[in-house]
């Protein structure tokens, strides 16, 4: 067991590393705390006490700081309020423990300019993991249970078996403490590991090896999986804005669209994919919602956006004189005065000094909106405006106003008012100028 702990601190250069290692006080976690004490790595301990059963978490403690002050080893402790946080919270003691130690980790990390935490997961806390996750329904990424390694947290003992871990704390006179919850069966995991597990290893005394060659081959068909989902992206979606448009004409040539959606927009965390996929056939301007996002319809495209993604955003901005800049949105607007030639693009407008009354407002547009588009004569709301210009109902929401008293005069990017039409040349203007903050 050393000799593979010593490889994998090789196989990942850790040898200069500075390590914190969660102790329990169970023997996984001093098993491995004593595995880096033999490999005279430069490391730490980090205990919590979760209070969660009265003396016998102080004893757990205890036994951790002993560990620590005979092995002449740094050690950190920190009681933390596990019960209250999870209530506040509204999660589950597991949960509440998960994050709080987690979070602790990532502070100590920080603070005392360490690399990597070591967590003592095993084997068989794998197969746990796979079993829990196959019950409760999940994807390829759920059957590959616990990563050896996620961002700055490393399992060394991942390939090992609980009995390796046990038979070397006894070997080696390692100390530890048992957990008495680990024996009741109120907990899932406890039931996985108690009953289901010993039932297949009585089935195939190899089972745990072979559960890890599966595994493996799990893992190479997700990395395959996820290299052919990168081509379907750069396929299917196109980056606009602040939004992903997939093209559904492409997404229906596969045979199979609702694996296609399931790859696409995984990470997303949809959970509704029946309704994911009715999108594709769905009338225009139907949505289904996201934990953080919206999938909605729009013609031939399924445009995801962030959820009130505009809120941070002032809702009203005051244009001051006729040498302002204006930051808005990923916008820029810069204000001059000019009497030369004016330009026909969509990113200027121009409008004739003695029309305007400054300070302008600047916002985004209402429902209620109406103004005469340039070029027409009668007035018309925004909305359909913007409707019959085809503007992606994703971009809708992106659209502003400048107002001038309580008039519409151009709708930003898009068209000025017929009503503020310069009919005479070479009189004095004011030049509105539309960049991208990025380019800018």
């Amino acid at each position: 067991m050393q000799a593979n702990f010593k490889k994998f601190i090789e196989t990942h250069q850790l040898q200069q590393k500075k390590i914190v290692v969660a102790v329990s006080g169970g023997v996984d976690s001093m098993v491995l705390a004593q595995l880096c004490l033999n490999s005279k790595l430069d490391f730490a301990l980090a205990h919590c006490n979760f209070q969660l059963r009265g003396a016998e978490s102080d004893l757990d403690e205890e036994l951790v700081i002993q560990w620590a002050k005979q092995n002449n080893v740094l050690c950190f402790v920190k009681k933390m309020p596990t019960k209250d946080f999870a209530q506040s919270h509204k999660i589950s003691t597991q949960i509440a423990a998960r994050q709080l130690r987690y979070k602790w980790f990532e502070e100590l990390l920080i603070q005392h300019e360490m690399q990597y935490v070591f967590t003592a997961h095993h084997a068989d806390d794998d197969v746990e993991t796979f079993l829990i996750n196959f019950t409760r329904g999940t994807g390829l990424k759920g059957l590959l249970g616990i990563p050896e390694h996620n961002q700055k947290v490393l399992r060394p003992l991942l390939s090992c078996t609980k009995e390796e871990v046990i038979n070397f704390a006894k070997t080696r006179q390692v100390p530890w403490r048992e957990d008495a919850s680990n024996a009741t069966h109120a907990y899932l995991r406890n039931r996985v590991r108690h009953q289901i597990i010993p039932l297949l290893k009585e089935e195939n005394p190899s089972f745990l090896s072979s559960f890890q060659q599966t595994q493996q081959h799990l893992a190479d068909a997700d990395y395959l999986l996820e290299e052919y989902t990168n081509l379907l992206f750069q396929k299917i979606v196109e980056k606009k804005s602040k939004a992903y448009i997939l093209k559904i004409e492409e997404i229906q040539k596969f045979s199979n669209p609702r694996a296609i959606l399931f790859q696409l927009l995984k990470d997303f965390n949809f959970t509704a994919w029946n309704d994911v996929v009715d999108l594709l056939i769905a009338e225009n301007g139907k949505r289904v919602p996201g934990p953080h996002h919206w999938l909605t319809k729009d013609r031939d495209f399924l445009v995801l956006t962030e959820k009130n993604q505009f809120s941070a955003e002032k809702e009203e901005i005051q244009i001051q004189n006729s040498k302002d800049l204006v930051n808005f949105g990923n916008l820029i607007l810069r204000i001059s005065k000019t009497t030369g030639i004016l330009q026909k693009s969509k990113q200027y407008a121009y409008f004739l000094e003695s029309d305007l009354a400054f300070p302008l407002r600047l916002r985004k547009w209402k429902p209620t909106d109406v103004f005469i588009p340039f070029g027409k004569n009668t007035p018309k709301k925004v909305s359909e405006f913007l409707k019959d210009e085809k503007v992606p109902q994703y971009l809708r929401d992106e659209v502003w106003v400048l107002m001038n008293k309580n008039d519409i005069i151009w709708v930003v990017g898009y068209r000025t008012s017929q009503k503020y039409k310069i009919k005479t040349a070479g009189k004095k203007c004011i030049q509105f100028k539309l960049s991208s903050n990025k380019s800018y």
